[in-house]
C-alpha cells in the first residue's frame, strides 16, 4: 500500500501569468500558497484479477491499467511504464473538483507519486511538478499553467517565476511569522457553490488573450499588481494586500464574461459592504470559492451575510507540506 496527499492552493498574487500563451513571451511572476486541504491517492495490491479505480463518484474495473476511462490514470502509469495488476486505485479529496483551488493539479501530482512506487522514478519536488505539468499541459492538451503542480509538489507560501523558455524558479516569500499569522487570520474562503471547470474559462481567455495589445496590457497588469503585492507582505502591509486583491478583481473581471456571473458579483458587493477590503474568485474563475481580505473584527457580521445569501463558509489555515507519501508498507 501507498498513501499519498498533495495540498491545495490558492493564488495570493499574478495568477494567470503563468500561463503559456502569456508566460512564453513575456515570463510568468506569481505568488500562492497551500493549505490544509488535501487530495489523496491510495493504491492497494489485492488477489483479484483485476484493476479498479474509484474517484469522487467514479468507479470502474478493468484488466489493463490502459484499459482505464480516466485519461490522468492512463497517461501517467504510461509515461511511468507502470504495468500493475491486482491493484485497487483510491482518491479523495477535502475539497470537490472543479473549485478553484488547483485540484486536478493536486490529483497528478499525486497519482504520479503514488505510481513512482512501480518504475525507476525518484521524484524530487521539481521533477514531480514538471513532470504533472507535461501530463496534463503537453499529454493532455490542458490549458493550464504551472502553479497548480508546482504549488501541490512544493506546498507553503511561494514566489514562482518561470522564464520565457519555462525555466521555473521557487523562493519563499521574506514575511514576518507575525505577518504571516495576520494574512492566515484575514483570509476567508466562501463556496460559491457552483462548480466551473478551468478548460472552458482558460480557452477563453486563451482566445482573448492572443488578440494582444489591450489583452496583454491587462495581463501586465496583473504581473504588476502581483509585485506589487509581494512588497507589501514583505514590508508587512497586510492589509494592503487586501486592497490589491480588489484592483486584481476589477482587472481580471476583464478577461472573459466568463470569469463572473451576477450571483458571484452579488456575493462579492455582501463582501464588500460588510468590511471586506477586497477579494477574488481563486482559479480561473466562473465559480468555485470566492476569497475575500477581511480584518477580524468584520467577519462575524460578514460571515452571517453572506451564509444568509447561500454561500458556504470554509476555514482554513496555510499549509507548507507539499506532495508527501503518508504511509507505505
Amino acid at each position: 500500500m501507498r498513501v499519498v496527499k498533495s495540498p491545495f492552493r490558492i493564488s495570493i498574487g499574478g495568477g494567470g501569468t503563468d500561463l503559456p500563451v502569456y508566460c512564453n513571451e513575456k515570463g510568468g511572476d506569481l505568488i500562492f500558497a497551500t493549505i490544509d486541504k488535501y487530495v489523496y491517492v491510495i493504491l492497494t495490491e489485492g488477489l483479484e484479477d483485476k484493476n479498479s479505480i474509484s474517484l469522487e463518484k467514479t468507479s470502474e474495473d478493468f484488466i489493463q491499467l490502459q484499459e482505464s476511462s480516466n485519461e490522468y490514470l492512463k497517461t501517467i502509469t504510461d509515461y511511468l511504464g507502470a504495468n500493475k495488476q491486482h491493484l485497487t486505485i483510491l482518491s479523495a479529496s477535502d475539497v470537490p473538483s472543479g473549485t478553484g483551488l488547483g485540484s486536478s493539479g493536486s490529483f497528478a501530482v499525486s497519482l504520479l507519486k503514488a505510481f513512482e512506487k512501480y518504475s525507476e522514478q525518484n521524484f524530487d519536488n521539481k521533477e514531480l511538478a514538471e513532470t504533472a505539468f507535461k501530463i496534463e499541459n503537453k499529454e493532455l492538451g490542458k490549458e493550464c499553467g504551472k502553479q497548480d503542480q508546482y504549488a501541490a509538489a512544493y506546498g507553503g507560501l511561494n514566489r514562482l517565476q518561470i522564464s520565457q523558455d519555462q525555466q521555473v524558479q521557487v523562493s519563499k516569500l521574506d514575511i514576518d511569522e507575525e505577518d504571516l499569522d495576520d494574512l492566515e487570520a484575514n483570509l476567508m474562503l466562501f463556496y460559491t457553490d457552483e462548480k466551473r471547470y478551468s478548460d472552458d474559462v482558460l480557452e477563453d481567455q486563451k482566445k482573448e488573450m492572443e488578440e494582444k495589445d489591450m489583452k496583454v496590457q491587462k495581463m501586465d497588469k496583473i504581473k504588476s499588481i502581483g509585485h506589487q503585492i509581494r512588497e507589501e507582505l514583505d514590508n508587512g502591509n497586510v492589509d494592503k494586500f487586501g486592497e490589491l486583491l480588489d484592483e486584481h478583481w476589477t482587472t481580471k473581471k476583464k478577461f472573459s464574461d466568463k470569469i463572473t456571473n451576477p450571483k458571484i458579483n452579488k456575493m462579492y458587493n455582501i463582501a464588500m459592504s460588510n468590511g471586506a477590503l477586497g477579494g477574488k474568485i481563486v482559479g480561473a474563475g466562473g465559480g468555485g470559492f470566492l476569497m475575500l481580505y477581511v480584518p477580524q473584527e468584520n467577519q462575524v457580521k460578514l460571515k452571517k451575510e453572506l451564509e444568509e445569501y447561500g454561500a458556504e463558509h470554509m476555514s482554513f489555515e496555510f499549509s507548507n507540506q507539499g506532495c508527501e507519501v503518508v504511509y507505505e508498507d
